[in-house]
């Protein structure tokens, strides 16, 4: 096997990169704390939240389609087919900005941002869309260098020239120069991006794909807009219930733990080029092995998170900041959570069951409307990340239901997810009992290193 098709090095690829886009909140926080106030932080959080929620609809998520044809047609034919479904998110990102435009006052006053600024929101929401096709579009041709470098230069660019732009602005206002820096880079690469698909298949518009996409990816606007309301609704509402500070200290604690949401992500985008490959051609046994390998190696990942991030964020984080290390855990667990439903999500996926796996993700993004608006005004920040860890729960039991008993023939049985969630549990109630004992969570830390370190030199691969 060349070491471009080895699964191993497009995750250590994929872990870099992802780490840069997904860990940019953890990475550049000690400057976004200490040039921003917490309000300021939430307002910049909600426009995001926004901007991404746009880009999925805009978009229609034809991306969504491209690692299953990746399977099905000849290079030739897939270049035309990546051209003409961008195409149809094009005509999408259009028809998005008529809406925008009619309903302008109400995305303004939710924004805090004059009426003007929302042709350039819908433009930055439809260049973060370009950039994910291109990103999905790496993935499946396992161009795993370039997605490396975009994603990194990327988001060094955005970081530097959103920093850039707050010093323009007054004081209270500086999460302005950060919406400019961010929608500046986002367009112009989006626009690059789109120009690479568009101009060397301009002739490529084909109905017959534009019907297969629409049938495919339209439930997943569904999942992924729930998906992303699962993530950014407790922030909203925050906002809201709350104040704009508690929004920006939630966001900004919620961010400290994403590096292993990034490692399950960058892990994923590997993991599922040969997920997808093995079940089409029906070697279960490969996919047995190598998803034991892969739940033992993120299981350790996370249990060795939880004893050290405490010290992480404090060194990181300004000091008002740090009333979030309280339910910081519980977003871990929730972010192991989502690795473990991905394992019947992709079985979904590549049986072409979109519209249960939109289904799924729907429920639970009103779950947790609802669970949040409850939990929110009796036990604030916690409340909020307690809401979330419980309709993921709840997610990850149905998504296995789906597979299990409405598809069929799936390959895992429930002991393969208690050996996950057990050490898990266990590391999280460990996290909050030894929280002041520093010595203990890092010796641990250690012992769980050096598990993870026999391991990998035994299997001599991450899966």
């Amino acid at each position: 096997m060349k070491k471009s098709e080895s699964a191993t090095f497009r995750s250590i690829i994929y872990i870099i990169s992802t780490f840069f886009v997904q860990g940019a909140a953890v990475i550049f926080s000690p400057v976004y704390t200490r040039i921003m106030t917490p309000d300021e932080n939430g307002y910049y959080s909600v426009y995001l939240s926004v901007v991404n929620m746009i880009s999925i609809i805009c978009g229609l998520q034809t991306h969504g389609s491209l690692l299953v044809k990746k399977n099905e047609l000849d290079e030739d034919e897939y270049e035309k087919y990546c051209a003409s479904v961008l195409g149809l998110s094009t005509v999408g990102y259009f028809v998005s900005i008529l809406i925008i435009f009619l309903t302008g006052d109400v995305f303004a006053d939710f924004l805090a941002v004059k009426k003007d600024y929302l042709f350039i929101l819908a433009s930055h929401a439809f260049g973060v869309y370009c950039i994910n096709f291109a990103y999905a579009y790496f993935t499946a041709c396992q161009k795993v260098v370039v997605y490396l470098v975009v994603s990194v230069l990327l988001t060094l660019g955005t970081f530097f020239l959103s920093v850039f732009f707050t010093f323009f602005c007054a004081p209270n206002y500086k999460y302005m120069g950060m919406y400019w820096g961010s929608a500046i880079l986002y367009i112009g690469v989006g626009v690059i991006m789109w120009l690479k698909f568009m101009l060397p298949q301009r002739h490529a518009l084909t109905m017959k794909y534009w019907r297969f996409c629409i049938d495919y990816s339209f439930p997943l606007i569904f999942h992924n807009l729930a998906s992303l309301l699962l993530v950014q609704a407790d922030r909203i509402m925050i906002k809201h219930m709350s104040n704009p500070g508690e929004a920006g200290i939630y966001s900004i604690c919620y961010g400290m733990a994403l590096p292993t949401s990034a490692l399950w992500s960058a892990m994923n985008n590997a993991w599922k080029t040969d997920y997808f490959r093995k079940q089409y051609e029906g070697d279960i046994d490969y996919i047995r092995l190598h998803s034991r390998r892969y739940l033992k190696t993120y299981t350790l990942a996370t249990m060795g998170y939880l004893m050290i991030f405490p010290e992480i964020v404090r060194i990181m984080l300004a000091k008002e900041y740090w009333e979030g290390i309280a339910f910081i855990p519980l977003i871990i667990v929730n972010c192991y959570f989502i690795f473990l439903y991905s394992f019947p999500a992709n079985f979904e996926i590549v049986n072409k069951k979109t519209k249960g796996l939109s289904t799924i993700t729907v429920f639970g993004a009103t779950a947790n409307i609802a669970l949040n608006y409850f939990m929110i005004p009796r036990f604030g920040m916690t409340g909020a990340a307690l809401a979330t860890l419980a309709v993921q729960i709840l997610i990850f039991i149905a998504h296995d239901i789906l597979a299990r008993y409405y598809i069929g023939q799936y390959h895992f049985k429930w002991s393969f997810y208690l050996c996950g969630i057990i050490p898990v549990l266990i590391g999280c109630a460990g996290s909050y009992l030894f929280m002041d004992q520093i010595w203990i969570r890092w010796g641990l830390a250690v012992v769980i290193g050096l598990l993870a370190l026999h391991k990998l030199i035994k299997d001599k691969s991450l899966f």
